[in-house]
């Protein structure tokens, strides 16, 4: 039809609402990307219908989100027994409980917060609490505004953050917030990332990369990642995962040995960042 858009770029205008909703569905992924299927073939007529059906969904995982990081956090008693040398951020999908357990982010969390991997500090957040992220990371570096002293960097905790689907998106948008402080981050990772704001690695990135999957939802997620600055930025590239599909892919093991290996290699450098053969490359 002459003059109508496809409702991807109508919705796409919305943020972290609509379509972005279809992007982390871990137990309804089926039956909404169905409906959501059917609603983008049904033109401009079934339009405004569709839309309401993803922002009433947006509006149940807003509230969903309210009530889920309610509880407390298994891991919270382990992290206070010393002090964190390693502070790592994982962002779920839009629509899973931090504690996902089906979730390989948070199957990596459980890994890490544990006795072998002493210092590493990890903790799951909902992509919508990213302010929570950032106050969290920035408890464990000295209180004053402004930008951090190269002594004060020097003194805090390494930092790696990763996300999935709308996950993805937030952790450069986490990432930036981090180099707005002085504060550089050893790794992202983005899987199957979906959203506005998550094409370009800020250049406090030490180390990124970008996993993405052929499916039915792997059409709007980011195949395409680039890095603002090359020459401050080791790229692992933007990956296909094959063998997986858009929620899956968190348990994807090239991505969990980079995380880990990315680590051992932190703990063992004394926290100083490094990029060596040590470090996989997960392609």
């Amino acid at each position: 039809m002459r003059g109508w858009r496809h409702p991807v770029s109508r919705c796409d205008s919305l943020g972290s609402g609509a379509v972005f909703v279809l992007a982390s569905v871990p137990t309804l992924d089926g039956i909404l990307l169905s409906a959501g299927r059917r609603l983008l073939r049904g033109g401009p007529l079934r339009l405004s219908a569709g839309l309401l059906v993803f922002l009433l969904q947006f509006a149940l995982v807003i509230a969903a989100s309210a009530q889920t990081e309610k509880k407390p956090d298994p891991q919270a008693a382990l992290r206070a027994q010393e002090p964190c040398k390693i502070m790592a951020v994982g962002f779920n999908g839009g629509l899973e409980s931090p504690n996902n357990r089906k979730s390989g982010i948070v199957q990596l969390r459980d890994r890490l917060n544990t006795p072998e991997y002493p210092g590493v500090c990890f903790r799951n957040f909902l992509p919508y609490s990213w302010p929570r992220a950032y106050r969290w990371l920035l408890k464990s570096f000295p209180k004053h505004g402004g930008r951090f002293t190269r002594e004060e960097v020097e003194r805090g905790p390494r930092v790696i953050v990763m996300g999935h689907s709308l996950g993805g998106m937030t952790t450069l948008i986490l990432a930036r917030l981090l180099g707005g402080r002085g504060i550089p981050v050893e790794l992202t990772v983005q899987l199957a990332s979906f959203g506005l704001a998550d094409a370009t690695v800020p250049s406090n990135v030490k180390n990124a990369a970008n996993f993405y999957v052929h499916d039915a939802i792997g059409r709007w997620t980011k195949k395409h990642v680039k890095v603002k600055d090359p020459a401050a930025t080791h790229f692992y590239g933007n990956i296909l995962v094959t063998g997986f599909d858009h929620v899956s892919v968190t348990r994807a093991p090239q991505i969990s040995d980079l995380v880990v290996s990315t680590v051992r290699s932190l703990l063992a450098a004394n926290a100083t960042p490094a990029v060596s053969p040590a470090n996989p490359d997960p392609r």
